[in-house]
């Protein structure tokens, strides 16, 4: 650690900069803590299920298929047996990973809440290697410890945790040896740049945009030499290369799999002021409860406008924006800000733990500038950070106290398993398979057997089922055919979640297409 400078005497962290790891100390733990009751108490999501089902299939009998999911007839037809929707690197990670530690949700997500402490310890070294002064640091530590986006993000199977660690690994990797030696530090960054994008290609185009941004400022394109230009490519040539054998084993369902998730997503470079407009209000917004029908949720609006004034205030103050560290992060968030911006039309809110460290460094700049330059508004800014992490918390906090998995989604599965013949069949949303099995039994089909003449004993439906009625609206003979299926069946659970329906009668075949 850094010693104490005179300039920071009267800094915000001065009673406590002499202990700075039992500082650090608590943060992880905090944040351990919290993710791993969060990661307890939130019920599983579709897209955990998804991701689950083909790594099952790799350890239990060989195969790759997404075999949860019934899609015949739709654009990902084939995934039943091979998965290519989404990059590689997730499920070897977390195959291995749950061979070591259990073939189950919680295995699965330990992996993402390990990443998530992870991406944390790297972005503190990171604001350090950046030379950021150590108040700053301690104060940016804080903030993302507490962060209500990346709390969340590590409590959730998937690959955004995964991919941040590998960016951050790639942007510190880089900054640790460019000065002592150069092609060892190329080499490093674009292992990990690689490792970034093959987990999730977004977290791959953001960390490069912060990569390049850095890369160009410290002028070390001038090291470059064909040596070092072809050692750089090694890493994409291999990782591309091993992707390559896979997708060789049938490259149509390729297309149709990962064309299908892919389209659509740069569409905001067609409609910009649009996708400027959307960002704030659908990805910002609407990640911290916009939409949200409970009132308190909507508190946490506070949390991005802050984030993004913080950012502002760091950008038009002459002092701060002069100072070598903030100038670079201004850069690296405004071209990393830029590329989600167009690259991402849907605006998953999932995205933002890419950006939230370069939005937290920045706050903590101004916070720590205007404590020393202005000591009137020190109890404003002592209450005001206090009040801004005590809020981040209260996500998490919401999340234990409302145990979904153990008071929603556990007396859901004991319904549907109460209703079910023996060895009958289930259509629903795919994350009941961790309790009902991931097997022939439960398929996720929004068609509800349409394509394939499957006819459920059961069928459970979410927010995207029923709306997956109203998209097929403009589709006359299958909106009639579903509405035909629905007919068969009758509610007799419901949740503000999940309803079940059970036959009104014997089950007949389902209508198949002509």
């Amino acid at each position: 650690m850094t010693p104490v400078t005179g300039s920071e005497k009267t800094s915000l962290f001065t009673h406590i900069s002499a202990r700075p790891q039992l500082f650090y100390a608590v943060l992880f733990l905090l944040f351990a803590v919290l993710v791993s009751g969060v990661l307890l108490a939130k019920q599983p999501g579709c897209d955990e299920a998804w991701f689950f089902s083909p790594i099952y299939n790799f350890l239990t009998t060989g195969g790759t298929g997404t075999s949860i999911l019934d899609a015949a007839g739709m654009p990902w037809s084939g995934i039943e047996k091979r998965t290519y929707w989404q990059v590689p690197v997730f499920y070897v990670a977390e195959a291995f990973w749950m061979k070591v530690f259990g073939l189950n949700l919680w295995a699965m997500r330990s992996l993402a809440a390990l990443a998530g402490i992870g991406t944390l310890a790297l972005w503190i070294l990171l604001f350090q290697a950046l030379r950021f002064e150590r108040s700053v640091v301690m104060l940016s530590a804080a903030i993302l410890a507490t962060d209500y986006a990346l709390m969340n993000d590590s409590a959730n199977a998937r690959m955004d945790t995964l991919s941040a660690f590998f960016g951050a690994a790639a942007l510190l990797s880089y900054l640790r040896w460019r000065e002592t030696n150069f092609t060892k530090c190329i080499f490093v960054s674009q292992c990990c740049l690689a490792l970034c994008g093959l987990s999730h290609p977004m977290g791959g185009m953001v960390y490069l945009a912060a990569f390049a941004v850095l890369f160009v400022l410290n002028r070390d394109w001038k090291q470059l030499t064909v040596a070092r230009v072809a050692l750089a490519a090694v890493p994409y040539l291999v990782g591309g290369g091993a992707w390559g054998l896979y997708i060789a084993q049938d490259p149509q369902a390729f297309l149709r799999q990962f064309g299908s998730n892919t389209s659509g997503r740069l569409n905001g470079f067609l409609t910009p002021w649009q996708s400027v407009w959307r960002e704030f209000v659908d990805r910002y917004l609407g990640t911290y409860g916009l939409k949200s029908s409970i009132g308190l949720a909507k508190a946490k609006l506070i949390i991005p406008v802050i984030y993004i004034a913080g950012a502002l205030l760091a950008a038009f103050n002459k002092t701060l924006r002069h100072r070598e560290p903030v100038h670079k992060v201004l850069l690296m968030l405004g071209a990393s800000a830029l590329v989600m911006m167009f690259a991402d039309n849907f605006k998953y809110g999932l995205y933002l733990i890419h950006v939230v460290p370069m939005y937290a460094v920045l706050l903590a700049s101004w916070v720590v500038w205007a404590w020393n330059a202005r000591p009137a508004l020190k109890p404003v800014l002592m209450y005001g950070m206090a009040g801004f992490m005590a809020l981040q918390l209260m996500g998490a906090v919401y999340w234990i106290k409302r145990d979904a998995y153990h008071k929603e989604y556990l007396p859901l599965i004991q319904y549907v398993r109460s209703v079910t013949p023996p060895n009958g069949k289930v259509t629903g949303p795919a994350e009941l398979g961790f309790e009902l099995g991931f097997d022939a039994n439960l398929k996720d089909d929004y068609s509800l057997g349409y394509f394939t003449g499957r006819v459920p004993d059961v069928i459970v439906q979410d927010d995207l089922y029923r709306g997956r009625l109203k998209e097929v609206e403009d589709t006359p003979e299958l909106h009639k055919s579903l509405l035909a299926i629905m007919a068969r069946y009758h509610l007799t659970f419901s949740e503000p979640v999940y309803v079940v329906f059970t036959p009104v009668a014997p089950p007949a075949a389902a209508s198949s297409p002509r």
